[in-house]
């Protein structure tokens, strides 16, 4: 199976409840209590009336997996009414996004916002094979920062942005042991 196919049933699945698939109504958004970025949480499928906001780089600003999640829920809940938008911005990182939330994200007022950053912040160029210390040290950093950067965005959305839902999504897989014909 395709990665974007695997990506794609993940998302479905992370958006979507066992309740949701079984015909049930959906519950009311709740607000994710975020207390690091390594918490579990359960989804909430969106309800009705919701205003949904995709936050990210290229892989979001592309609009496939929105695409496919909001055809998911117009096509099974037609009567309801949702707003997806589209804040993803190509080459994007987690700090680009701390300059742009207020007009990109907390002006359009959404109740649940979906976050997916990592492939721009991470300096891939330093997975490699054998790293040295300098790559190893670079890396630590561009970690660290992206954590700062998210904990950042987190606590902007829930104080301006009136606490919307959070959806954190992981970026795509990155083979660092893949053998390239050219450089990515």
């Amino acid at each position: 199976m395709p990665s974007t196919l695997r990506l794609t049933f993940v998302l479905i699945g992370l958006l979507t409840s066992a309740s949701l698939l079984n015909g049930e109504q959906p519950r009311a958004p709740r607000a994710a209590a975020v207390r690091s970025l390594a918490t579990e949480t359960s989804a909430v499928p969106f309800a009705d009336g919701e205003r949904i906001c995709f936050l990210g780089d290229s892989i979001t600003a592309g609009g496939y997996y929105q695409t496919i999640l909001s055809n998911y829920y117009l096509t099974r809940f037609p009567d309801r009414r949702y707003r997806f938008i589209n804040a993803g911005r190509s080459g994007d990182t987690a700090g680009g996004a701390l300059k742009r939330l207020q007009e990109d994200v907390i002006a359009k007022h959404p109740t649940s916002v979906c976050i997916m950053f990592g492939m721009n912040d991470v300096y891939r160029h330093t997975y490699v094979d054998n790293p040295t210390e300098d790559e190893k040290r670079k890396r630590q950093f561009a970690l660290d920062r992206f954590r700062e950067n998210i904990t950042k965005l987190v606590d902007r959305l829930k104080r301006d942005a009136n606490n919307p839902n959070l959806v954190f999504l992981t970026p795509t897989p990155f083979d660092q042991t893949v053998i390239l014909d050219r450089e990515n």
